[in-house]
Parts: C-alpha cells; sequence; structure tokens
C-alpha cells in the first residue's frame, strides 16, 4: 500500500493515505470572477506520477517532463503488513 507521496519540490504538496479508500478531491475556488473552479489543481498530474512510480514509460502526454526535470519524487510504501 502507498502511505505517501511526496517531492523535493514544494510546489508538490504531499500526499498520505489511510488504509481503506482514499479520495482525492479539489477545493472549490471562488475567483475574481466567481466562476466555480477544480481545473489545474493536480489531480491528473497526481494520478501519473503514480503511474510513473509503479514503472509507467514517461511520456509528454502524461507528465509535463519540462517543469519536473529537476523533481525527485519518494513513495512511502507498506509491504506485508
Amino acid at each position: 500500500m502507498i502511505t505517501k507521496i511526496y517531492a523535493n519540490d514544494k510546489r508538490f504538496k504531499a500526499l498520505e493515505l489511510e488504509k481503506g479508500l482514499n479520495v482525492i478531491l479539489a477545493d472549490r475556488q471562488l475567483g475574481p470572477d466567481d466562476k466555480d473552479s477544480r481545473n489545474g489543481v493536480g489531480k491528473t498530474t497526481l494520478i501519473n506520477v503514480i503511474h510513473f512510480g509503479l514503472g509507467a514509460d514517461l511520456s509528454k502526454k502524461t507528465l509535463p517532463i519540462e517543469e519536473i526535470e529537476d523533481w525527485v519524487f519518494y513513495f512511502e510504501i507498506e509491504l506485508s503488513g
């Protein structure tokens, strides 16, 4: 089980997961135009980081390679209890 994901860059918010169902939600943000937006907060990027961290090929289609080329991602994983 993945228990924590974090990076060496402060822009990536550390994520701690608990046993059971974990739901990734974005807070509703009301901007200057009072438009409800949950876009661009990193939900899909998080899934792509997990996918890559578990062995998927890195492609420009899934992660912004140029923007995160100096980042190091860390996964804390619990195996067999």
